[in-house]
Order: structure tokens, then sequence, then C-alpha cells
């Protein structure tokens, strides 16, 4: 007629919202599981729970760092051992959507870009070639040192296998009135060269010869 109970445990129950495992042993000792000693992950920044067969409670690691923002995210692995490991999170500013340039994620998770160019881009009015290399670097053709020349003195322009730009000879002298027109021979070197300008005055036009 002895009426015998299951040992009281010595601690205090878990909580409802930490509950844990609860075993009665055959002598009536109850055991609980491992109660982890660190806090539950929050919601928003979970982590992997595991509980192995002896009881004791592991959770994957937490990473160190904070979460990457919506607007700069980069690649994670979550490796065998429960470690997390970022994409390396670039060290300067995203290019503008006006000045992009090419991203590439290489095979361990870091970012390079495409080479900035450090000079501003040419003008519409100033345009000139721009060629994106092999390893992303941007190179220009190049930009004439001295002024485009005006329309009412155009002389030829070539550009050269490298980029370069050279303009054909631009003449040292004032053209000719229209009133005193004298032969221009354009030379295959670019040069330009002029008939004599007679050293005396026209004749006028009552005094014919």
């Amino acid at each position: 007629g002895t009426v015998t109970y299951g040992a009281r445990p010595t601690q205090k129950k878990p909580s409802k919202t930490n509950a844990y495992n609860v075993t009665t042993h055959a002598n009536g000792q109850v055991s609980y599981g491992a109660r982890p000693t660190q806090k539950k992950p929050s919601k928003t920044n979970a982590y992997n729970v595991t509980t192995h067969a002896n009881g004791q409670v592991s959770y994957g690691a937490r990473p160190t760092q904070k979460k990457p923002s919506k607007t700069n995210a980069y690649n994670y692995n979550t490796h065998c051992k429960w470690s997390i490991s970022y994409g390396s999170r670039p060290r300067f500013n995203k290019p503008s959507e006006t000045n992009a340039y090419n991203v590439t994620t290489n095979p361990d998770g870091t970012v390079s870009y495409g080479a900035r160019p450090t000079h501003k881009k040419p003008s519409k009015t100033n345009a000139y070639n721009v060629t994106t290399h092999a390893n992303g670097q941007v190179s220009y053709g190049a930009r004439p040192t001295q002024k485009k020349p005006s329309k009412t003195n155009a002389y030829n322009v070539t550009t050269h296998g490298n980029g370069q730009v050279s303009y054909g000879a631009r003449p040292t002298q004032n053209k000719p009135s229209k009133t005193n027109a004298y032969n221009v021979t354009t030379h295959a070197n670019g040069q330009v060269s002029y008939g004599a300008r007679p050293t005396y005055k026209k004749s006028s036009e009552t005094n014919a010869y």
C-alpha cells in the first residue's frame, strides 16, 4: 500500500517557451536534455539546431558580422560544420548607373570590378574610341592636343591604328582673299603649299596689260 513517486527534479522545470527533452529513467530519476548556454537565435537570424544522442543541443555558427542589406547582397555558403562564410563585400561604393562597369564573382567568392576610367568620359561633341580589354581595362583613343579646326578652315584628319589622331598641315599664313587667289596644293604628306603671290599690285581695270 506504499505509494512512491518519481524523483522531483532539483532544478526548475523549463518554461513552455524553452522546452527541452525530459526522460524518466527506470529508477524514477528524471533527466533533462541540455539547456543551451546561449540565447536562442532570433527569428530574423535563425541558424540550424541539432539535438545529439546524449541530449546535447548545438547550434550552427552565428555570423559575426551583420547580414548584408538587400541593396548590397553578396554570396554566402553554409559549410558542413555549419559555419557560414560570406563573399567579399566591396570596399568602395557601387558604380552609379550612368558609369556601370563589369562585375565578376570569382570562384572563391571575391567580387572584382572592371577598371573605372581615371578621367572623365569624353563629351558627346568630342567623342573618341573606347576599348574594353579582356582584363576589364578601359582605354581611350588619343584626344587631340589642339582645338579641332573650324568649319571654314578644315584640314584632313587621320585616326591611326593605335588610336592616335593626326591632322593635315594648317597653313602658316592667311588664306588668300577671293580677289587674289593663287594655286593651292595639298601634298601626299598633308603639307599645304601655295602658288606665288604677286609682289606688286594688280593693274587697274582702266590700265590693262
